[in-house]
């Protein structure tokens, strides 16, 4: 319904009331279904999210499937980068 509102020429009170629903309950379904799909975006997001430790004696990182790296050394932060990219 939003796709199609967003489609139409009309406002949204418009559209609201030619679907027969007011528009105090279309603005409420509409920010309902946006949070939803925030949080699904958000969720997949931290099934991607790499975790970083940074320590005196160097860094850890962690890689979702298990897969821990350590750096003694600390080269140059676009090392870390690339390495934090490679997952």
């Amino acid at each position: 319904m939003l796709q199609q509102c967003e489609a139409s020429s009309l406002d949204q009170a418009e559209f609201a009331a030619s679907q027969g629903i007011s528009l105090p309950k279309f603005k409420y379904w509409k920010r309902k279904l946006r949070a939803d799909e925030m949080s699904k975006i958000v969720e997949a997001e931290q099934q991607n999210f790499v975790a970083l430790e940074v320590e005196l004696s160097g860094i850890n990182i962690h890689y979702p499937n298990g897969v821990m790296l350590t750096l003694n050394q600390i080269d140059s932060v676009a090392k870390i980068i690339s390495l934090i990219k490679a997952f």
